[in-house]
Protein backbone atom coordinates (compact mmCIF):
# COMPACT_ATOMS: atom_id res chain seq x y z
CA UNK A 1 0.00 0.00 0.00
CA UNK A 2 2.97 1.76 0.98
CA UNK A 3 4.69 1.76 -2.34
CA UNK A 4 1.34 1.78 -4.23
CA UNK A 5 1.00 5.95 -2.72
CA UNK A 6 4.53 6.30 -3.49
CA UNK A 7 4.12 5.51 -6.96
CA UNK A 8 0.92 7.64 -7.32
CA UNK A 9 2.38 10.31 -5.77
CA UNK A 10 5.66 10.70 -8.21
CA UNK A 11 3.33 10.38 -11.29
CA UNK A 12 1.68 13.45 -9.46
CA UNK A 13 4.87 15.45 -9.55
CA UNK A 14 5.91 14.82 -12.88
CA UNK A 15 2.94 15.28 -15.14
CA UNK A 16 2.57 18.37 -12.30
CA UNK A 17 6.41 19.10 -13.22
CA UNK A 18 5.38 18.48 -17.56
CA UNK A 19 2.28 20.87 -17.30
CA UNK A 20 4.41 23.78 -15.28
CA UNK A 21 7.03 23.41 -17.97
CA UNK A 22 4.59 23.04 -20.72
CA UNK A 23 2.73 26.98 -19.78
CA UNK A 24 6.21 28.44 -19.41
CA UNK A 25 7.38 27.51 -22.77
CA UNK A 26 3.94 28.57 -24.07
CA UNK A 27 4.58 31.84 -21.90
CA UNK A 28 7.39 32.45 -23.80
CA UNK A 29 6.86 31.26 -26.64
CA UNK A 30 3.67 33.26 -27.01
CA UNK A 31 5.22 36.38 -25.48
CA UNK A 32 4.77 39.39 -27.88
CA UNK A 33 7.57 41.19 -30.00
CA UNK A 34 8.40 44.62 -28.22
CA UNK A 35 7.82 48.03 -30.06
CA UNK A 36 11.12 48.40 -32.37
CA UNK A 37 10.56 51.77 -33.79
CA UNK A 38 12.38 54.35 -31.96
CA UNK A 39 9.23 57.14 -32.25
CA UNK A 40 6.08 57.88 -30.75
CA UNK A 41 3.47 56.89 -33.35
CA UNK A 42 0.88 59.50 -31.79
CA UNK A 43 3.43 62.54 -31.95
CA UNK A 44 6.10 61.58 -34.09
CA UNK A 45 8.17 62.43 -31.42
CA UNK A 46 11.43 60.51 -30.86
CA UNK A 47 11.32 58.00 -27.81
CA UNK A 48 13.20 59.20 -24.77
CA UNK A 49 12.85 62.76 -25.52
CA UNK A 50 10.24 63.21 -23.07
CA UNK A 51 11.71 60.62 -20.13
CA UNK A 52 11.06 57.22 -19.92
CA UNK A 53 8.71 56.05 -22.41
CA UNK A 54 4.92 54.94 -21.84
CA UNK A 55 4.36 51.31 -22.60
CA UNK A 56 0.74 50.77 -23.23
CA UNK A 57 -0.94 47.13 -24.70
CA UNK A 58 -3.20 47.11 -27.42
CA UNK A 59 -5.22 43.06 -28.42
CA UNK A 60 -1.64 41.69 -26.33
CA UNK A 61 0.64 44.18 -29.22
CA UNK A 62 3.28 46.80 -27.22
CA UNK A 63 2.83 50.37 -28.02
CA UNK A 64 5.50 52.85 -26.89
CA UNK A 65 4.55 56.46 -26.35
CA UNK A 66 6.74 59.46 -25.67
CA UNK A 67 4.70 60.70 -22.93
CA UNK A 68 1.45 59.63 -21.11
CA UNK A 69 -0.16 62.70 -22.74
CA UNK A 70 -0.56 60.65 -26.06
CA UNK A 71 -2.24 57.31 -24.10
CA UNK A 72 -5.64 58.91 -24.49
CA UNK A 73 -5.04 59.85 -28.10
CA UNK A 74 -3.93 56.91 -28.72
CA UNK A 75 -7.13 54.44 -26.94
CA UNK A 76 -9.37 57.28 -29.10
CA UNK A 77 -7.80 56.24 -32.74
CA UNK A 78 -6.37 53.15 -32.42
CA UNK A 79 -6.88 51.54 -35.27
CA UNK A 80 -5.54 54.82 -37.73
CA UNK A 81 -2.60 54.59 -35.70
CA UNK A 82 -1.66 51.06 -35.93
CA UNK A 83 -2.28 51.38 -39.37
CA UNK A 84 0.54 53.79 -39.40
CA UNK A 85 2.53 51.45 -37.00
CA UNK A 86 2.05 48.47 -39.55
CA UNK A 87 3.23 50.80 -42.55
CA UNK A 88 6.80 51.74 -40.58
CA UNK A 89 7.40 48.36 -39.18
CA UNK A 90 7.11 47.36 -42.85
CA UNK A 91 9.88 49.88 -43.86
CA UNK A 92 12.12 48.93 -41.04
CA UNK A 93 12.06 44.68 -41.15
CA UNK A 94 11.27 44.49 -44.61
CA UNK A 95 14.96 44.98 -45.91
CA UNK A 96 16.52 42.13 -43.03
CA UNK A 97 13.32 38.97 -44.69
CA UNK A 98 15.17 35.98 -45.37
CA UNK A 99 14.86 34.32 -48.71
CA UNK A 100 13.11 31.34 -48.84
CA UNK A 101 9.61 29.60 -48.68
CA UNK A 102 6.28 30.89 -46.73
CA UNK A 103 6.96 30.15 -43.18
CA UNK A 104 3.08 29.28 -42.95
CA UNK A 105 2.79 27.07 -46.15
CA UNK A 106 5.94 26.19 -47.12
CA UNK A 107 4.98 27.22 -50.80
CA UNK A 108 7.92 29.41 -52.72
CA UNK A 109 7.00 33.11 -53.72
CA UNK A 110 5.34 34.56 -56.52
CA UNK A 111 4.64 32.27 -59.66
CA UNK A 112 0.72 31.17 -59.60
CA UNK A 113 0.34 32.49 -56.08
CA UNK A 114 0.77 36.27 -57.57
CA UNK A 115 2.50 38.60 -55.27
CA UNK A 116 3.57 37.64 -51.91
CA UNK A 117 1.58 39.49 -48.83
CA UNK A 118 3.59 41.68 -46.54
CA UNK A 119 1.54 41.30 -42.77
CA UNK A 120 2.39 42.35 -39.62
CA UNK A 121 1.90 40.35 -36.47
CA UNK A 122 2.18 41.83 -32.68
CA UNK A 123 5.29 43.96 -34.19
CA UNK A 124 6.75 41.41 -36.30
CA UNK A 125 6.66 41.51 -39.96
CA UNK A 126 5.87 38.13 -42.38
CA UNK A 127 6.10 37.76 -45.97
CA UNK A 128 2.91 35.65 -46.85
CA UNK A 129 2.76 33.60 -50.00
CA UNK A 130 -1.28 34.74 -49.80
CA UNK A 131 -3.73 35.90 -47.74
CA UNK A 132 -4.94 32.52 -47.16
CA UNK A 133 -1.67 32.26 -44.81
CA UNK A 134 -2.92 35.05 -42.73
CA UNK A 135 -5.90 32.54 -40.80
CA UNK A 136 -3.37 29.81 -40.50
CA UNK A 137 -0.84 32.18 -38.86
CA UNK A 138 -3.13 33.51 -36.42
CA UNK A 139 -4.04 29.99 -35.50
CA UNK A 140 -1.24 28.93 -33.93
CA UNK A 141 1.55 32.18 -34.29
CA UNK A 142 4.19 31.26 -32.10
CA UNK A 143 5.06 27.85 -34.19
CA UNK A 144 5.30 29.92 -37.16
CA UNK A 145 7.27 33.03 -35.69
CA UNK A 146 9.92 30.20 -34.22
CA UNK A 147 10.36 28.81 -37.87
CA UNK A 148 10.97 32.88 -38.90
CA UNK A 149 13.28 33.32 -36.35
CA UNK A 150 15.43 29.63 -36.88
CA UNK A 151 15.72 30.95 -40.63
CA UNK A 152 16.81 34.42 -39.65
CA UNK A 153 19.62 33.15 -37.31
CA UNK A 154 20.80 30.87 -39.98
CA UNK A 155 21.04 33.46 -42.34
CA UNK A 156 22.23 36.01 -40.64
CA UNK A 157 24.74 34.58 -38.10
CA UNK A 158 27.38 33.60 -40.95
CA UNK A 159 27.96 37.44 -41.79
CA UNK A 160 27.01 38.75 -38.50
CA UNK A 161 30.96 40.77 -37.60
CA UNK A 162 30.03 42.11 -33.94
CA UNK A 163 31.56 40.53 -31.17
CA UNK A 164 30.87 41.84 -28.28
CA UNK A 165 26.94 41.75 -26.73
CA UNK A 166 24.94 45.01 -27.23
CA UNK A 167 23.66 45.10 -24.12
CA UNK A 168 26.47 44.26 -21.58
CA UNK A 169 29.79 44.86 -23.93
CA UNK A 170 31.17 42.10 -23.23
CA UNK A 171 32.52 40.08 -25.80
CA UNK A 172 30.12 37.14 -26.93
CA UNK A 173 32.21 34.25 -25.43
CA UNK A 174 32.82 36.40 -22.52
CA UNK A 175 30.19 33.36 -20.30
CA UNK A 176 30.62 30.78 -22.83
CA UNK A 177 28.06 30.08 -26.15
CA UNK A 178 26.40 33.24 -27.39
CA UNK A 179 22.63 33.61 -26.62
CA UNK A 180 21.05 34.59 -30.28
CA UNK A 181 17.78 36.40 -29.96
CA UNK A 182 15.41 38.02 -32.77
CA UNK A 183 14.19 41.63 -33.02
CA UNK A 184 12.43 43.32 -35.35
CA UNK A 185 13.86 40.27 -37.70
CA UNK A 186 17.51 41.39 -37.08
CA UNK A 187 19.73 38.60 -35.51
CA UNK A 188 20.81 40.16 -31.79
CA UNK A 189 23.58 37.90 -30.37
CA UNK A 190 23.77 38.40 -26.34
CA UNK A 191 26.57 37.45 -23.96
CA UNK A 192 24.26 35.64 -22.02
CA UNK A 193 20.37 34.70 -21.23
CA UNK A 194 20.25 37.42 -19.01
CA UNK A 195 20.60 40.32 -21.14
CA UNK A 196 17.25 39.39 -23.36
CA UNK A 197 15.38 41.45 -20.47
CA UNK A 198 17.40 44.43 -21.32
CA UNK A 199 17.24 44.16 -25.37
CA UNK A 200 13.50 44.21 -24.48
CA UNK A 201 13.19 46.82 -21.89
CA UNK A 202 14.31 48.98 -24.52
CA UNK A 203 14.51 47.25 -28.32
CA UNK A 204 15.06 50.53 -30.09
CA UNK A 205 18.33 51.29 -28.73
CA UNK A 206 19.82 48.17 -29.24
CA UNK A 207 19.16 47.82 -32.48
CA UNK A 208 20.57 51.07 -33.42
CA UNK A 209 23.69 49.60 -31.51
CA UNK A 210 24.03 47.13 -34.53
CA UNK A 211 24.32 49.89 -37.57
CA UNK A 212 26.17 48.03 -40.35
CA UNK A 213 28.30 46.05 -37.66
CA UNK A 214 24.96 43.22 -37.21
CA UNK A 215 24.93 41.70 -40.74
CA UNK A 216 26.58 42.84 -43.59
CA UNK A 217 24.15 43.83 -46.28
CA UNK A 218 21.12 44.97 -44.43
CA UNK A 219 22.44 47.38 -41.74
CA UNK A 220 20.70 50.39 -44.44
CA UNK A 221 17.73 49.00 -43.70
CA UNK A 222 17.05 49.10 -40.05
CA UNK A 223 14.95 52.12 -39.48
CA UNK A 224 14.36 53.78 -43.06
CA UNK A 225 10.80 54.98 -42.87
CA UNK A 226 9.40 54.99 -39.83
CA UNK A 227 9.77 58.74 -38.93
CA UNK A 228 7.18 59.89 -41.54
CA UNK A 229 4.64 57.65 -41.48
CA UNK A 230 3.96 58.66 -37.96
CA UNK A 231 2.25 61.56 -36.43
CA UNK A 232 1.05 62.82 -39.82
CA UNK A 233 -2.52 63.70 -38.93
CA UNK A 234 -1.91 65.07 -35.32
CA UNK A 235 0.04 68.55 -36.10
CA UNK A 236 -2.24 69.96 -32.89
CA UNK A 237 -0.19 67.54 -31.17
CA UNK A 238 3.26 68.11 -32.79
CA UNK A 239 6.21 69.66 -31.61
CA UNK A 240 5.02 73.16 -30.81
CA UNK A 241 1.75 71.63 -29.43
CA UNK A 242 3.28 69.28 -26.36
CA UNK A 243 2.87 72.48 -23.97
CA UNK A 244 0.18 70.79 -22.05
CA UNK A 245 2.62 67.76 -21.46
CA UNK A 246 6.26 68.96 -22.81
CA UNK A 247 9.36 68.05 -21.35
CA UNK A 248 8.96 67.79 -17.46
CA UNK A 249 12.18 68.07 -15.19
CA UNK A 250 10.36 64.96 -13.36
CA UNK A 251 10.56 62.78 -16.24
CA UNK A 252 14.07 59.88 -15.34
CA UNK A 253 15.92 58.96 -18.65
CA UNK A 254 16.46 55.57 -19.20
CA UNK A 255 18.28 53.26 -16.68
CA UNK A 256 21.27 51.73 -18.33
CA UNK A 257 22.11 49.42 -14.99
CA UNK A 258 23.53 46.55 -16.50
Amino acid sequence: MAQTKKLVLVAALTIGAAVGLTAMTRADDGAADPYTLDTCPVSGEKLGGMGKPVVVEHDGREIRLCCKGCTKKFHKDAASILKKVDEAIIAQQKPHYPAGPCVVSGDEMGGDMGDPVDYVHGNRYLQLCCKGCIKDLKKDPAKFLAKLDERIIAEQKGSYTLDTCVVSGEKLDAMGKPFDVVLGNRLVRLCCKMCVKKVHADPAAHLAKLGHGGHDGHGDGHGDGHGDGHGDDHDEHGKKGHDDHGKKKGHDGHDDDH
